[in-house]
């Protein structure tokens, strides 16, 4: 595991600017979002903070000045996400987290329910030295939105 944890540094510690969206708002549309949720998500230009702790992993999306969602993960054990800023909070989700050929993937099953509360599956790979975060529903794959976010 030492020698995944390894290429997992390598691959994504540091941090990542947003730069651009694909096909986000249309895939966030098709799992049932209500618009005004889309704009609002869409609106936001994170930057994410990827840090290695030990075998652990701490991720910080700081969405705006003063909206920031944090986690800690191990691989391959699962883990409980949830907004702690919005009310009510606009997710609540246990995933569980993998790294494998340089992807790093997370499949959340949301606790909420409600329009465009879905379960999710999303892949962080780095490509032309840019983050891609793709995020489509768990149970299809056939579409998905695509945040990219360049090294600060």
């Amino acid at each position: 595991m030492a020698n995944d944890m390894k290429k997992f540094e390598d691959i994504f510690v540091g941090i990542w600017k947003w730069d651009r969206d694909e096909n986000l708002a249309d895939a966030m549309k098709k799992m049932g979002y209500p618009e005004e949720e889309i704009k609002m998500y869409c609106s936001l230009k994170p930057t994410i903070t990827i840090e290695r702790r030990g075998e652990e992993v701490y991720m910080k999306f700081d969405m705006t000045k003063d909206m920031a969602h944090d986690c800690q993960f191990k691989f391959d054990e699962e883990f409980e996400t949830k907004d702690n800023i919005m009310k009510p909070p606009t997710f609540h989700n246990k995933e569980v987290a993998s790294f494998k050929d340089g992807v790093m993937s997370f499949k959340a099953k949301t606790m909420l329910t409600g329009p465009g509360k879905v379960d999710m599956h999303s892949d962080m790979f780095v490509k032309d030295g840019e983050l891609h975060a793709h995020m489509g529903p768990l149970d299809d794959t056939s579409y998905y939105g695509n945040r990219i976010f360049k090294r600060a």
